[in-house]
């Protein structure tokens, strides 16, 4: 019994096998969320500390997605990365679910206007949109839409 992979060519079962591999990336890094802040932050140190917040926020998103309206309460001390965490987080519920409308809160406005700033270099970068081609941000073109330090929109 033939299937139609028999009739390919060397070459063109390699880029088939790349287009799956590249297909099965996209899939990890989407339902992943420790491996997306991997991916997005490659000098990310892994100690416990982010490894157990990042699986928390995961489980925060499915329990979300299936309804359960989670709570999550997240106090450390200054300098644990918890504002990067949550941009990240923002940043791959972004991606997953364009039309969810999130919000940053800050009790600085230099931190606010630090972490759009950061969630805007993410969400521009070629990394990103490998993995969630279909979130743009505005641009000066879009009419009615603004990107700027103090409010990010998308198209």
């Amino acid at each position: 019994m033939t299937n139609e992979f028999d009739n390919l060519t060397s070459d063109e079962l390699l880029a088939f096998e790349s287009v799956i591999s590249e297909e099965k990336k996209r899939r990890l890094y989407s339902l992943d969320f420790l491996s997306f802040r991997k991916l997005i932050n490659p000098k990310l140190k892994l100690g416990w500390f982010v490894q157990d917040l990042s699986d928390k926020l995961q489980q925060f998103s499915i329990d979300f997605e299936a309804g359960l309206r989670p709570v999550l309460i997240i106090s450390t001390p200054p300098q644990f990365g918890k504002s990067i965490a949550i941009i990240d987080w923002i940043a791959w519920q972004i991606g997953r679910n364009p039309d969810l409308r999130l919000i940053f809160s800050s009790f600085s406005e230099r931190l606010g206007v630090r972490a759009n700033l950061r969630l805007q270099r993410i969400l521009s970068s070629s990394v990103y949109s490998t993995i969630f081609p279909i979130v743009k941000l505005a641009d000066k073109d879009d009419k009615g839409f603004s990107k700027n330090r103090e409010f990010l929109e998308f198209v």
